[in-house]
């Protein structure tokens, strides 16, 4: 007995075919458009996977860059307030310690004590920089004010404290890197000894004890060293933070490279397959339409 596969049979597996073609050349024009090849997870699960985790540490490594940019900003500030405090605050204190041994007129001597008042001001000044919006010295108290001074009825400043956090503020400003950008608090309070003894440096001057300036003098030039390290230290928190900024940014590019190489369509390869797949579309539609037209053999 003759088998035959019935037209209903036929025309069912034959429009299955071409929905399937259909469907790859829609995917494939969507390639060309949009230039990726993977859209939906279901796509390619293992690159939608790879593509997943490769943006979480492209969004880690965007915050690292914030946290940077912020750091960096800090301990410049910070290093250009030290700077300054040092050049024009101790440098011309000492001057003035030595220049004062010469001093015959009581004019110049007023002179010189008004510049130290100065000077003080200045210092504190320096001292309670504030940078965004909050202070540089203060610790994680970024609100309060890191040096308070105590005043004499005139308005002279007789005493300054340091009134801010024992603990540092700091950040992940790269992937491994922690640090704070500013001086760590038990360097800050070291400034209150430096402000004691410009303080003290004044009342001698104004007393005339040549001993207690001899004491005021030396006790300045080993702030001054103290700040030297404080200021290489600093330098050298800057250079780990451009040195994380360095490696991240690299970093960040080959993510975005593998992101890419994960879910970009090859448009040559897309483009050839697209021709390929709507010439199969093409035939599959004209052996379809030739092999279901009827005729009177059907029925026979």
């Amino acid at each position: 007995m003759n088998m035959r596969i019935t037209d209903n049979a036929y025309r069912e597996t034959s429009l299955r075919d071409i929905q399937r073609i259909q469907r790859d050349v829609v995917k494939a024009h969507k390639e060309l458009i949009t230039h990726q090849r993977v859209e939906r997870p279901s796509d390619d699960p293992v690159a939608a996977s790879k593509a997943l985790h490769q943006t979480s540490e492209k969004r880690t490594l965007s915050q690292y860059a914030k946290n940077n940019r912020v750091a960096l900003d800090a301990v410049t500030e910070s290093h250009a307030s030290l700077t300054e405090f040092k050049d024009t605050v101790l440098t011309r204190a000492q001057e003035l310690s030595i220049l004062v041994d010469d001093i015959s007129d009581g004019n110049a001597k007023e002179a010189y004590l008004a510049e130290l008042n100065q000077l003080i001001e200045h210092g504190l000044q320096v001292m309670n920089t504030k940078h965004r919006g909050e202070y540089l010295f203060s610790g994680d108290s970024s609100l309060t004010e890191p040096f308070s001074a105590v005043r004499s009825a005139g308005g002279k400043i007789i005493s300054v404290s340091y009134a801010g956090s024992s603990k540092a503020r700091s950040y992940d400003v790269g992937e491994g890197v922690h640090l704070s950008p500013t001086l760590d608090p038990a360097q800050t309070t070291q400034f209150s000894t430096c402000f004691a003894n410009l303080i003290n440096l004044r009342d001698a001057i104004s007393s005339g004890d040549n001993n207690a300036i001899d004491l005021a003098r030396s006790g300045l030039l080993t702030n001054e060293t103290d700040i030297v390290a404080d200021l290489s230290n600093l330098g050298g928190k800057q250079m780990r933070i451009e040195s994380a900024k360095v490696f991240d940014t690299a970093r960040y590019k080959r993510l975005e490279e593998g992101i890419h190489g994960n879910v970009d369509a090859d448009l040559a390869e897309a483009s050839t397959r697209f021709k390929d797949l709507s010439d199969a579309l093409d035939l599959a539609f004209k052996i379809h339409s030739h092999a279901t037209s009827q005729s009177i053999l059907n029925y026979l």
